[in-house]
């Protein structure tokens, strides 16, 4: 099932991606009932590439941003996430801006403070939950101090 669900998340990413530069609309977003979407690069923790994903993303009012790593409710985590777990410092474009980030895992007490509001973000959360067997993590982006 693992190779099904990576074939498919490159053609979703390749076509979001062009979406996203073209005409800055994407079909996530419009898929996830109106969630934004930004485009998260890191590196890659095996290649040292740097891999871009269109992500949806829920705006905090600190202006940190608030990922979930759903992998459409697969048994594993993205690879978007493995990535930062070995490199936290990212770049996130969104609304045509380029903002350097550092992204953290929220600890269980964290995840559980914010998950409301992640349910109310990302209608999909709920479901994704109940369909796989892990605790889907949330991650949060903070602009990279200058």
């Amino acid at each position: 099932m693992r190779p099904v669900v990576r074939r498919f998340s490159m053609i979703f990413t390749a076509l979001e991606k062009r979406l996203l530069h073209s005409r800055g609309g994407t079909i996530g977003g419009w898929i996830a009932g109106g969630v934004p979407v930004l485009l998260l690069t890191t590196t890659g923790r095996r290649t040292g590439r740097r891999r871009s994903t269109p992500l949806l993303f829920h705006r905090e009012a600190d202006g940190s941003f608030l990922l979930i790593a759903a992998n459409g409710a697969a048994d594993w985590n993205p690879d978007w996430f493995y990535n930062l777990e070995a490199n936290a410092e990212a770049q996130v474009e969104v609304d045509g801006e380029r903002i350097e980030v550092v992204a953290s895992v929220l600890s269980d007490s964290e995840r559980n403070l914010v998950w409301e509001v992640a349910l109310r973000a990302f209608p999909s959360l709920g479901p994704a939950q109940r369909a796989t067997k892990r605790d889907i993590p949330l991650v949060r982006l903070a602009a990279r101090p200058s």
